[in-house]
């Protein structure tokens, strides 16, 4: 299953429920929000983490 939502949902708490259900997600965030570019994708897309709020982003989960 893959849940799609739409920028400004990219909280820790709902990317981990989606996860915890078994379904994979994509989401697009708004232009502000910086994550790391973990894998970048062919198409220019890329993969990232999400951390617990507090969490630095070099612990990742």
């Amino acid at each position: 299953m893959l849940l799609m939502w739409d920028r400004g949902l990219h909280s820790y708490a709902m990317v981990s429920a989606t996860l915890s259900k078994g379904c994979d997600y994509l989401g697009r965030i708004p232009s502000n929000v910086k994550f790391l570019k973990e894998t970048q994708l062919e198409d220019g897309s890329y993969l990232s983490f999400i951390n617990p709020p507090g969490q630095s982003a070099k612990k990742r989960i």
